[in-house]
């Protein structure tokens, strides 16, 4: 079983096709029509560009799904963390109904990745610096030293997700651009083709050669 997708197998073709444009006698017919090797070689220049546009392509949605699983990996271990801190501090501050509404511990865990990082620092940021929020969430045991570990993590969730758009965008262009250029090269071959039915009529072992399908 080929390990190549069906667009590398395509460029393969492609090039095949264009090397034995280059190849007399196919060249020598060609060239009375306009297609010499010169503007063969153009069209295998295209050919290049979206090789190299794919492997663009390829490389930033590898990367942009690295990022995405240690993201999910991070998002998962913090979400964990503050949902456990959370019900400590609801216990421990159960006779204090604004302090827990400042912290927003009476809502909804939010569900979006920017929303739970504000939520968890509203908690966290007030519970590591007020000495007496600090000393009422020991009540249940809840240290500052255990939601101080958490705050380089929400920086980090952030930087991930900036890094994950980045790599989303940069993927996103490049197929973009890919596409363009393969629509150009498709369009040269088509010409080409339809070229080579004229030159090489009376050779039609050689119009094979440039044949894609």
């Amino acid at each position: 079983m080929s390990s190549k997708s069906g667009f590398e197998e395509r460029l393969m073709k492609i090039n095949v096709a264009l090397e034995n444009c280059l190849k007399p006698p196919v060249i020598d017919c060609l060239s009375t029509r306009g297609y010499g090797a010169e503007r063969i070689n153009g069209i295998l220049d295209i050919h290049t560009d979206v090789i190299s546009l794919n492997g663009i392509k390829d490389d930033a949605y590898n990367k942009q799904f690295q990022t995405t699983d240690e993201l999910n990996q991070l998002f998962g271990e913090v979400r964990k963390n503050y949902s456990k801190y959370r019900k400590l501090g609801r216990v421990s501050l159960a006779d204090q109904p604004t302090t827990l509404k400042a912290l927003k511990l009476s809502a909804r865990i939010k569900s979006s990745l920017s929303g739970f990082v504000s939520q968890a620092r509203h908690f966290y940021v007030p519970a590591t610096q007020d000495e007496t929020l600090a000393n009422a969430l020991l009540d249940t045991g809840l240290t500052r030293e255990e939601l101080e570990a958490e705050l380089p993590k929400l920086d980090q969730l952030e930087q991930l997700n900036i890094r994950q758009e980045y790599e989303k965008k940069v993927a996103q262009d490049a197929t973009q651009r890919r596409d363009e250029r393969m629509a150009e090269l498709d369009k040269c071959m088509a010409d080409l083709y339809k070229v080579g039915q004229v030159a090489l009529a009376d050779q039609p072992q050689f119009l094979e050669l440039l044949k894609l399908n």
